[in-house]
């Protein structure tokens, strides 16, 4: 071959190469704008186009040698579309991570043709369908994660053709049917999560061939039959997480010797029984150790003396015991355990003294929960040393002796419970230094001295129980001002003397107040009125004297109210038949006299209970009362002379107000030159040139949120040192100006710590003469709910059920405390603010309508389309009036989008699919669970059924709260009530 035949040649060669390079490049750039064309429009794809070259775009990496993109990287960029099947045209493609996205549709069985792929994320998406079988071809795949979606169908026998597979994660989807036993034939597998499926069957023998496996997660399912004691065999393993299934049978004695690299062991809530092997000392690594709610019985073996890494022990509900030598010396041996921050042994056989040295365990700990046991002894001194105790759980033992004053040490107590003991002496003064606790039970004990005024300073308590003692002195008036107290206040059967204080109207959101079998005299206060979300009230069996109260008439949320065994006089107020929700009422022996009424719970004998009252008339003929002496006659002639005297007072009133309502519609104008809306403890009267300065010129840097008619910006106002927010209105919008009015005309007639607080408010020109209307609010710095919910922001369990019970408490107030009643239109999470505690205010009052009986169905429908798409009850869509049925339906989807973590606008629900109210009952109750946002539990607490049916009971309510039928949804009245349940239920969990 000549010299100048091989150059062309090889010219030629070079040529089709960068061809082939350039063709191979462009597809990947088609390939990927394809991808981008099938989501919605998404600001972090912005730069990708032609212009720029494939390799500098963000979110991806190139290999240096062809230019070809070899790895992408999408994770959490907010992504919505279905899952596009030209990703696949990225031949050379080794690594593809679209998690935490809002992916939706089916998994693209085309995917299966990724040969050189190495790792497959799509974990934390809405992706739903079978599993495709063919995505054993991808055989370069380490790791295949789509856990957190929703595919269903059940696992793919060609699972076990993955050969080289590392990492397999299917957890928190929808799969059915067994676990297949050819997985045991993936030889590399290091991890194999399953959890929170609804598998079935018994776990696989041949899973313990798999000698790599450092991590089984199984959990939440539906297995059953023991586990095979090929599993012991996986010395390698780390993590055993069996919680949540219906397992059976023992551990066997040399399980730690076997797995002596265990770290996490989680079988909780299953059937196994036997004794807690003590190989378990041999595994130095552990850290948690959860085998609560089975069967496991003797004694709590010796072990926790080499277990230095130990954080979490759980050994609750079961059935151990501490009798013999050893007794409870393994609390003793939890001193060499630095890090332990949870000891949970609730409801076991335990028995013992206490031991002194509890006071030496770590520094670390949280929770110190040993309940209902048969524990003896006293709570050593040396207590207040677990600085960061949050939980100390002791209720239902034998302890005695007194509470020591150090535990006020604990500044990071939330719930101290010692119920049901045997403590005597005084309560300790420095329980008031407990600043941040909510629950304090210290009933069934033998407790004497006064109840000390320093509990006044735990405003953030919401149940206190100290019934049963012997306390003395009189209620002190600081208790009855904790403004957080919503739950329950227990005095009863103790010693206390004195009259009520008035103070009591104070606990306006209280459910439950017990203060009978005391000693108590005076007259019963009539500002107990005000406690309006009061559902019980005992008083029963003390020296109460005077009337009944007809402020009691306002009780609108009492369901039982007992009077009995006391001196009360007079007659029974009227009005008391009108209390809808009274079940219970109870005013035996006392001295009331006068007409029984007949409705409401008067209306049968199991209603109520008013004998013996021997000056009594009337009521039902089964009461077998004498019937009332009339003074119908008396009655007449006083009649004849009051008639004209009414009939001309009448007529001057109405003329009047005929004269003040022509006057008052001749001084109306839309648009006011100058006005300052004054509300109730206002900011000092501001400018708009204050509001200027204040802003930076309303600069954007200050801007925190825009509406459809204003935007919010955040300032500090000459003279002050706290920042507001400003709500600036855009009058250039249709219904600015309206929306500015409403809302300052709701924000005159409301006042409630869950409702924003507006300061003051401006409406004059601005500098270049026009017109400009804002107003001035308490800035909250957590921001709105929404931004928590749909970010990489994290709410817990109870921060997110203490939201719900906020915004409730503010609806509630809204719709049965205001006159008028308040309808705010507009419920949802971007109206909800946070501050500085996470506590919730409902704010933007720009749609909300005053209710009156003299509202027509005119004058309210045209408001009744107005709100947010999505949380408008689909009655305001058929033209129904504005209503507090509307407002609950809306409750109902922010509380259903607080639990599931999506907007009820989401993709899911678009275009004719299934509404998210839908989406939630289709799945309940069985399958509720798997719609949950996934970050609501801590990966251990998923194991817990107590938690779910908490969070079961939240979702039923919000699902019926938003029932297409206005007159089957629940009041907002029922709502808070149930919704206090659900969490009284929840913060005993962690006891």
């Amino acid at each position: 071959m000549s010299h100048s035949l091989y150059c062309t040649l090889l010219l030629f060669t070079s040529i089709v190469t960068t061809h082939a390079s350039f063709l191979s490049l462009s597809t990947d750039q088609e390939a990927l704008l394809a991808f981008k064309d099938s989501l919605e429009p998404n600001p972090s794809l912005s730069s990708w186009n032609r212009t720029a070259p494939v390799c500098s775009w963000p979110h991806l990496s190139c290999d240096q040698q062809n230019q070809r993109v070899r790895n992408l990287s999408l994770a959490g960029l907010g992504l919505k579309g279905p899952l596009s099947p030209h990703l696949t045209n990225l031949s050379l493609l080794l690594s593809l991570d679209l998690s935490s996205n809002q992916l939706h549709g089916p998994i693209p069985v085309e995917f299966s043709t990724f040969s050189l792929l190495q790792s497959l994320n799509l974990s934390s998406n809405s992706l739903s369908s079978r599993i495709p079988a063919d995505l054993y071809n991808c055989s370069s795949l380490l790791t295949l994660d789509l856990s957190a979606n929703q595919l269903w169908g059940q696992l793919p026998l060609e699972l076990g053709l993955f050969l080289s597979l590392q990492v397999l994660r299917l957890d928190r989807n929808n799969l059915t049917g067994a676990i297949p036993p050819s997985l045991g034939k993936l030889s590399s597998l290091s991890l194999l999560t399953l959890s929170r499926n609804h598998l079935r069957g018994r776990i696989p023998e041949e899973l313990g061939r798999l000698k790599n496996l450092r991590r089984l997660q199984i959990g939440m399912n539906n297995l059953h039959g023991p586990i095979p004691f090929s599993l012991y065999n996986l010395t390698a393993l780390r993590v055993l997480a069996v919680t949540g299934n219906e397992l059976v049978g023992s551990l066997p004695d040399d399980m730690g010797l076997k797995l002596p690299n265990l770290q996490q062991v989680f079988m909780a809530q299953n059937n196994l029984s036997g004794r807690i092997p003590s190989s378990l000392g041999n595994c130095s690594g552990l850290k948690f150790l959860d085998l609560s709610s089975n069967n496991f019985n003797g004694s709590i073996p010796l072990i926790f003396a080499n277990l230095t890494q130990l954080s979490f022990l759980n050994l609750k509900e079961n059935k151990l015991s501490s009798d013999g030598e050893t007794g409870l010396s393994f609390l003793t041996q939890l001193n060499n355990c630095p890090y332990l921050e949870v000891i949970s042994m609730a409801s076991n056989r335990l028995s013992g003294v206490l031991p002194d040295s509890i006071a030496n365990l770590s520094t670390m700990l949280t929770e110190f929960c040993l309940p209902g046991n048969q524990i003896s002894g006293t709570i050593p001194d040396g207590v207040g040393n677990l600085e960061n105790l949050q939980l100390f759980s002791m209720e239902n033992n034998n302890l005695s002796g007194t509470i020591p004053a150090s535990i006020g040490k604990l500044s990071k107590l939330l719930q101290l419970t010692l119920q049901g003991n045997q403590l005597s002496g005084p309560i300790p003064d420095s329980i008031g230094d407990l600043t941040g606790l909510n629950k304090l039970m210290l009933e069934g004990n033998k407790l004497s001295g006064s109840i000390p005024s320093s509990l006044g300073r735990c405003q953030k308590l919401e149940v206190l129980g100290l019934s049963q003692n012997t306390l003395s002195g009189s209620i002190p008036r600081e208790i009855l001002m904790v403004t957080g107290m919503n739950q329950y206040l227990g005095l009863a059967q103790n010693s206390l003397t004195g009259s009520i204080p008035l103070e009591i109207g104070k606990l306006t959101i209280i459910a439950m107040i017990d203060i009978s079998a005391n000693n108590l005299s005076g007259e019963i206060p009539a500002t107990l009125g005000s406690c309006s979300s009061l559902m019980g009230f005992n008083m029963a069996r003390n020296g109460l004297v005077g009337k009944i109260p007809e402020s009691l008439s306002s009780l609108t949320s009492i369901e039982f109210l007992d009077l009995s065994s006391n001196q009360l006089s007079g007659v029974i107020p009227n009005d008391l038949q009108k209390l809808q929700h009274l079940k219970n009422l109870n005013l035996s022996f006392n001295k009331l006299e006068g007409e029984v009424p007949r409705d409401g719970v008067f209306s049968t004998l199991n209603g109520s209970s008013i004998l013996p009252n021997t000056k009594l008339c009337g009521g039902i003929p089964k009461l077998n009362l004498p019937p009332c002496i009339s003074k119908r006659n008396d009655e007449f002639l006083a009649l004849k002379a009051v008639v004209p005297v009414v009939s001309l007072t009448a007529i001057l009133v109405i003329a009047l107000l005929l004269m003040l309502w022509r006057s008052r519609q001749t001084r109306k104008v839309d648009n006011q030159s100058s006005e300052t809306f004054s509300f109730e403890g206002s900011h000092k009267l501001v400018s708009y040139g204050d509001l200027l300065n204040a802003t930076n010129s309303f600069s954007d840097g200050n801007l925190i949120g825009k509406g459809s008619f204003a935007s919010v910006y955040r300032g500090i106002i000459n003279g002050e040192t706290t920042p507001v927010a400003v709500k600036v209105f855009d009058l250039i919008q249709h219904r600015a100006a309206k929306s500015f009015m409403a809302e300052c005309e709701a924000l005159k007639n409301v006042r409630h710590t869950n409702l924003i607080k507006a300061k003051t408010s401006c409406s004059s020109v601005n500098f270049k003469g026009e017109e400009f209307k804002a107003l001035v609010f308490e800035f909250m710095p957590n921001g709105s709910l929404d931004q928590w919910l749909h970010s990489s922001l994290t709410l817990s369990l109870v921060q997110r059920l203490e939201i719900a019970i906020d915004i409730a408490i503010a609806m509630d107030y809204l719709h049965h405390n205001c006159e008028p009643s308040v309808v705010h239109c507009d419920l949802k999470p971007s109206n909800v603010l946070l501050d500085n505690e996470m506590k919730a205010h409902v704010g933007d009052f720009g749609l909300a309508k005053l209710i009156e009986a003299h509202f027509t169905m005119s004058e309210t429908s045209t408001v009744a389309l107005k709100g947010t798409v999505g949380y408008i009850a689909p009655e305001y869509g058929l033209g129904a009036e504005v209503s507090k049925e509307g407002d609950v339906y809306s409750y109902g989807i922010v509380v259903l989008e607080i639990f599931t973590g999506k907007r009820p606008t989401h993709d899911m629900f678009s275009e004719g699919r299934v509404s998210l109210a839908k989406h939630v009952t289709m799945a309940y109750p069985d399958h509720v669970i798997d719609t949950v946002d996934p970050r609501l539990f801590l990966e251990e607490e998923w194991g817990d059924p107590r938690r779910m049916k908490c969070v079961l009971e939240v979702l039923g309510l919000a699902l019926w709260c938003s029932v297409e039928a206005p007159r089957e949804r629940p009041s907002m009245r029922q709502v808070l009530k149930t919704m206090h349940e659900i969490k009284g239920c929840l913060l005993s969990l962690s006891i």
